[in-house]
């Protein structure tokens, strides 16, 4: 901590900015000592991480590279504020006709794009998101949706789907359409996981909610419309699965 502040000083003085570097430089003296640009190519540090990791079970392995993925979140409170305070910094910095250009130019250049472009950028950027729960090369968001497909595909005779954005529906909110993409297939029947928590007063009957950011409750109401329209099943019970699925695998994050 000591080397940091006097690093930060040091660079402030001779350059005017604490956090200062020189990346072609550090790129290039690593090139000279070591042969590539960066130390952590080097067949060292491979070696150092290998063995720091290959120890690390599924479960902690999975951990690790959501921890990674989800980077801000993860940070200690003080050091996820410092970064959002440099970021407010340097926003702030800058003029409001920049910001106005700036926003102007996102506008233009999503306006170009059709809403099958929009789907289809959705569609891939929703598939590279990395799933906590997997089961046979089958990724899920939660433990709920993985137990319940393990229960169909393991106890029943049910013709189940995982969807990976093949099928999906379109509903609108505030003038803007939004893509609504069911968890499963059943049979031929749309069915959707959904925790109490998303339902007003925990009712399963009661209006969909965002509990975690309720000025986006009318957005909910609008995809729950569109699952009655639909007829999407929402299931909210499942204590079955779960208990099924722990009974045989224990509480895996990933199941091979």
């Amino acid at each position: 901590m000591e080397m940091q502040k006097k690093s930060r000083k040091t660079r402030l003085k001779n350059h005017g900015n604490e956090t200062w570097n020189n990346r072609d430089k550090a790129k290039e003296t690593c090139k000279n000592n070591c042969g590539y640009d960066y130390w952590m190519q080097t067949p060292e540090a491979r070696k150092i991480y290998s063995k720091r990791f290959k120890n690390y079970s599924d479960e902690e392995w999975e951990t690790f590279k959501e921890h990674v993925s989800k980077g801000l979140t993860n940070l200690p409170e003080k050091k996820k504020q410092e970064m959002i305070d440099k970021r407010l910094k340097t926003m702030s910095n800058k003029t409001t006709k920049e910001l106005e250009e700036i926003k102007l130019k996102k506008q233009q250049t999503w306006k170009k794009k059709s809403k099958d472009e929009l789907r289809e950028i959705h569609r891939k950027q929703t598939l590279k998101a990395k799933h906590k729960y997997i089961y046979k090369n089958v990724s899920f968001h939660s433990y709920d949706e993985m137990a319940y497909y393990i229960y169909n595909v393991e106890c029943t005779n049910n013709t189940i789907i995982r969807n990976n954005l093949e099928y999906d529906f379109v509903y609108n909110y505030n003038g803007k359409d939004y893509l609504y993409y069911p968890d499963f297939i059943v049979n031929g029947k749309y069915v959707e996981i959904k925790g109490l928590q998303f339902f007003e007063n925990k009712d399963p009957n009661g209006k969909l909610i965002n509990p975690y950011d309720r000025s986006e409750d009318g957005k909910y109401e609008a995809k729950q419309q569109c699952m009655k329209n639909n007829n999407v099943e929402v299931i909210t019970e499942t204590s079955k699965y779960i208990e099924y699925t722990i009974s045989k695998y224990g509480r895996k994050i990933r199941i091979d």
